[in-house]
């Protein structure tokens, strides 16, 4: 009896060592859990509590010392003859709040350092210059501006308050906003919430496998890409990438069949709230984070003989995580980087993946046509892959064990469309 209470003593004492480990552990385990649900829940409240329903649904006093406005970024609606622009200035206050435009605005031509004035006729021709907060509290004027830097006054008065503002438009070309104020947000009324994107180009592959390796360049490539936004600062990204390849034969090993189809599928989230929002080499910049799982249709080299080989695909599925920039120059140019890990999930019939390191990244620029749906970009992608694979070969019977690396690079012209 005492041998074995000897014998129990230190299994206790290690059960206690654990316990103790654990019950340290599991306050922290808690508070990552609890910031987990609070950053899911605060989500969703953002969802249902959108800034302009909070404006519109919480009770002011009777009587306001200042009108709150939230501003939107303005949208061109035409070009006019005689270098103007066809403008609408948009906001949210209170509902029934009256929003009006001044008599006098002051303007400085572009390229001259004088002041000169509008007239309010000249701007709003035969268009209202008062306008009501609809129930919802949005409200907006469509104006025509020259180009230059316009002063433009507007008052809003809500149950006896008014405040006044003049927000600074600069109107160019090709570009549109208001000075000292880069973060705008887009209206709901012109936000996109869905929209695709089909390209074509050409790729390159170099592929290494044990002692066998090679090198394609082939065209065409495609894609395909269809994105939803599914609720605020978070889009629902599905995308399709095919392409082929071909491996010759060398001097050492006969190729019998050479030709492949590098296939992926991808489904993927990307998060971007208005808090990721900063100012990156002077450009708007947006900040996303993006996750999902990837489809992979990967070429393998087979050996079917004596110095024979038959290059096949494998299937692989990855999950991925990464990081996203959108960096806008103008109403015209942005600029789109991103970069994820991917993680080797499952391997197909081929091979068993032992061990692995995966990433892959693009940039691309974007070129906005004037209606705003429409848009053509040239991207470069790239795709690096390295792992250690083991398999039964079927003509030594022997289990091979092979590193592997692989590099892939594409560049393509894609044409997209928002809706």
């Amino acid at each position: 009896m005492g041998r074995t209470t000897t014998r129990l003593l230190p299994l206790a004492l290690v059960a206690g060592e654990i316990r103790l480990r654990l019950m340290s552990i599991i306050p922290w385990v808690r508070n990552f859990v609890f910031k987990i649900v609070s950053c899911f829940l605060q989500g969703l409240f953002l969802v249902s509590t959108v800034n302009a329903q909070t404006l519109v649904e919480s009770r002011p006093p009777l009587k306001l010392s200042v009108v709150p406005v939230r501003w939107y970024r303005p949208e061109f609606v035409k070009p006019l003859p005689g270098k103007r622009h066809q403008i609408v200035i948009q906001g949210v206050t209170f509902k029934g709040a009256r929003v009006t435009l001044g008599v006098k605005i002051p303007f400085f031509k572009e390229g001259h350092i004088e002041t000169s004035e509008l007239s309010k006729k000249d701007i709003i021709k035969d268009r209202d210059s008062t306008v009501i907060a609809d129930g919802k509290g949005f409200f907006s004027f469509t104006v025509d501006l020259p180009y230059g830097v316009v002063h433009l006054p507007i008052s809003v008065e809500y149950r006896g308050s008014i405040t006044p503002y003049v927000p600074i438009i600069k109107v160019l070309k090709d570009d549109l906003k208001i000075v000292g104020e880069s973060r705008l947000e887009t209206s709901p009324f012109y936000k996109k919430k869905f929209g695709f994107w089909a390209g074509t180009g050409f790729n390159y592959i170099t592929y290494k496998q044990g002692d066998f390796s090679f090198q394609s360049l082939s065209l065409p490539s495609q894609y395909l890409k269809f994105w939803y936004e599914i609720i605020p600062y978070l889009e629902l990204n599905v995308s399709a990438k095919s392409s082929p390849g071909e491996v010759s034969s060398g001097a050492a090993v006969s190729v019998l069949q050479g030709g492949y189809s590098w296939d992926n599928l991808g489904v993927e989230a990307s998060y971007s709230p208005e808090s990721f929002e900063t100012e990156l080499f002077g450009l708007e910049t947006l900040f996303g984070v993006i996750g999902g799982v990837q489809y992979h249709l990967v070429p393998y080299v087979v050996q079917v003989g004596v110095n024979q080989a038959s290059i096949r695909t494998n299937e692989v599925i990855m999950g991925s995580l990464g990081g996203r920039a959108l960096l806008i120059q103008s109403r015209r140019w942005e600029y789109e980087v991103f970069l994820r890990y991917q993680h080797v999930v499952s391997s197909g019939d081929l091979f068993d993946i032992g061990s692995s390191f995966a990433f892959d990244g693009s940039l691309g620029a974007i070129y906005r046509f004037k209606n705003r749906s429409w848009r053509l970009g040239a991207f470069s992608y790239g795709q690096y892959f390295s792992y250690q694979t083991t398999r039964i070969n079927t003509v030594t019977l022997a289990r091979d064990r092979l590193d592997h690396s692989l590099f892939f690079s594409n560049i393509e012209l894609r044409l997209g469309y928002e809706f």
